[in-house]
C-alpha cells in the first residue's frame, strides 16, 4: 500500500510539473533604438605663413606650414602624400595674370595622430612655385590661394 501511495504521489508531482510548464505564462519585449555615428570634423591650427618670397625661378618655395585641431570623434592623421592637400585658386591682388604661372603643393610633414580635443602642430608644409614667365607685373604683389587639408584616420 505504502509503494502504491508514493507511486501515486510521484505520478502525481511529475504530471503538475509537466503540465505547469505548458501552461505556463511567457512574455517578451521588443524595442526600437537608435545611435549616432561619429564624425571627422578637422580645423587649421597654428597655421604660420612665412615670410619667404615666391620668385619665378620654377622651384617650391615653402610658404607655411601647420597643424590640425581634431574637434570630431574619431583620431585623424593627414593623408600621406601625394595626397595630404591641395593648393588652388591661385591669384594675385592686381589680377598681374601670374595664376597660370603658378601651382602649388601640400607635403605631410609628421605622421602623428591628433586625437579627438586635440591640437597637434607641424603635420603638414605649404608650397608655391612661380614659372620662369610670371609677368613683370607681378612684383611685389600679394599671392592668394586656398589650402585643403585632407585627412584620414
Amino acid at each position: 500500500m505504502r509503494k502504491l501511495f508514493i507511486g501515486t504521489i510521484l505520478v502525481s508531482l511529475l504530471g503538475a510539473l509537466a503540465i505547469g510548464a505548458v501552461l505556463a505564462w511567457t512574455g517578451s519585449t521588443t524595442g526600437s533604438s537608435s545611435a549616432q555615428a561619429g564624425s571627422v570634423s578637422v580645423a587649421f591650427y597654428g597655421y604660420d605663413q612665412l615670410s619667404n618670397k615666391v620668385v619665378p625661378n620654377n622651384q617650391w618655395i615653402e610658404v607655411a606650414n601647420g597643424g590640425l585641431t581634431n574637434n570630431g570623434d574619431i583620431a585623424v592623421h593627414v593623408r600621406a602624400d601625394p595626397n595630404a592637400g591641395s593648393v588652388s585658386t591661385i591669384s594675385y591682388a592686381n589680377s598681374c595674370g601670374g595664376a597660370p604661372y603658378t601651382d602649388g603643393a601640400v607635403n605631410q610633414e609628421s605622421g602623428s595622430s591628433v586625437n579627438p580635443g586635440n591640437s597637434a602642430d607641424d603635420l603638414y608644409r605649404v608650397y608655391l612655385r612661380a614659372a620662369t614667365g610670371l609677368p613683370d607685373a607681378c612684383q611685389g604683389q600679394t599671392i592668394s590661394y586656398d589650402v585643403t587639408i585632407n585627412v584620414e584616420s
